[in-house]
């Protein structure tokens, strides 16, 4: 998944869109840029992490009210792209796939005008996708489908103005969200203002189950309520499932429940309230350092020997890809003398999924594995996981549909 945000203030933005781009790294790390419109469009972009692409950004030189920024999850969606829709010169980032990025590009640069051109593209590509277009200095955004979360809201504290991003709580305290723009919306947004235009009357409201699995960080809006929230909920159902069919012999206190961070906190400590385990939120160090690209994620983590020794561990985390994770910090509660090990998981994604969302492909899956076959690979005393009907009724969020294709 790609992510990007538009902001339209009474002051220069190139400051919020780069602070931005830096706080929505985690969606997207293989590129990020900007494009922001003061007499003309200047645009500012870069590959690998957007915190190394900023670390030499001057603000100063990118001067405007208004403009949008990028984070590409892929090296072939590298954003913002210049190009020439009607006559005028436009920006545009996408979160689609990168056949749906040509055929959206393509089908506005035949356009007269971009606001026709976009309605065109609503109607034609049926790939979901999410766009920002700047222009004129406005915002176009649009959203085809729900699997492509936008939504917007206004800045606070001094600041007049409005934003549009992918992940609702993006700006921190510097701004508070409004509403979701509605699958098959435009939105044209401006310092003062904002429109909102239906185009599409039934547009698939699927939403990405992955968004509150693992996606959308704690804070953001996702289905009408905070992530955190929905993630706690996840983890309350799963320490009913844990109970029925692993400790109905053995006592909560013999247990001691460690999240695996970032993701597996709040599943956590949804499942500690639950289950009546004790838990340490950090319990697992993950090292700050800044590791090179090179260096196996799953070397960050180390779970600390003084608390598992002689103890039950429930190690919880929010899904499961490669297994190569949860398999090592396995393998080390067992090395620091840890009594048994059991794994809890929101879900196991089996399958790429077939909108762009992820970086990961299928041959680094565990798709054709059952589930006792991958506690054996984890080497495990139980593996606690919500099947497809369970993992979205326990998501609980006033809109029940999602699109479940990667699980």
């Amino acid at each position: 998944m790609c992510a990007h945000l538009g902001i339209a203030a009474d002051c220069d933005v190139a400051t919020f869109l780069a602070l931005g781009a830096i706080a929505q790294n985690y969606v997207g790390d293989e590129g990020a840029g900007l494009a922001v419109e003061s007499n003309g469009l200047k645009v500012f972009s870069g590959t690998g992490v957007a915190s190394n692409v900023f670390s030499q950004f001057e603000a100063k030189q990118f001067p405007g009210k208004i403009g949008i920024a990028h984070n590409s999850c892929h090296p072939s969606l590298m954003m913002p792209v210049e190009f020439v829709c009607g006559g005028r010169k436009v920006a545009l980032c996408a979160d689609t796939t990168q056949e749906a990025l040509q055929n959206i590009i393509q089908t506005l640069e035949n356009a007269q005008e971009p606001l026709r051109g976009l309605k065109q593209v609503m109607h034609k590509v049926e790939a979901p996708f999410s766009i920002l277009l700047l222009y004129d200095g406005q915002i176009i955004a649009a959203r085809n489908n729900g699997r492509k979360p936008l939504s917007y809201g206004k800045f606070i504290d001094g600041i007049s103005g409005n934003y549009v991003s992918s992940q609702s709580g993006v700006l921190g305290t510097n701004a508070e969200f409004i509403e979701s723009i509605f699958p098959g919306e435009i939105l044209i947004l401006s310092q003062d203002a904002t429109q909102r235009i239906t185009v599409l009357n039934q547009p698939d409201p699927s939403r990405c189950v992955a968004q509150p699995l693992y996606l959308q960080r704690p804070g953001n809006r996702c289905g009408g309520l905070d992530t955190a929230a929905i993630r706690q909920a996840i983890g309350r159902t799963l320490a009913g499932k844990f109970a029925k069919t692993v400790w109905r012999c053995q006592k909560p206190e013999s247990f001691i429940v460690l999240p695996i961070p970032e993701g597996g906190r709040h599943f956590g400590i949804g499942f500690s309230q639950e289950s009546a385990m004790a838990i340490d939120p950090a319990g697992i160090v993950k090292n700050r350092y800044q590791r090179p690209s090179w260096f196996p994620s799953n070397l960050d983590l180390f779970p600390i020997g003084e608390l598992v020794e002689g103890k039950n561990i429930a190690i919880v985390d929010d899904l499961i890809l490669s297994g190569h994770k949860v398999q090592k910090v396995a393998q080390r509660c067992r090395q620091f003398g840890a009594r048994e090990v059991h794994v809890v998981i929101g879900s196991i994604v089996r399958h790429a999924c077939p909108y762009g969302v992820g970086a990961y492909s299928s041959q680094n899956l565990l798709d054709n594995l059952s589930a006792g076959e991958i506690q054996k690979m984890l080497n495990v005393e139980s593996l606690t996981y919500l099947e497809v009907e369970e993992l979205v009724g326990a998501i609980n969020t006033p809109h029940r549909i999602y699109c479940t294709e990667c699980l």
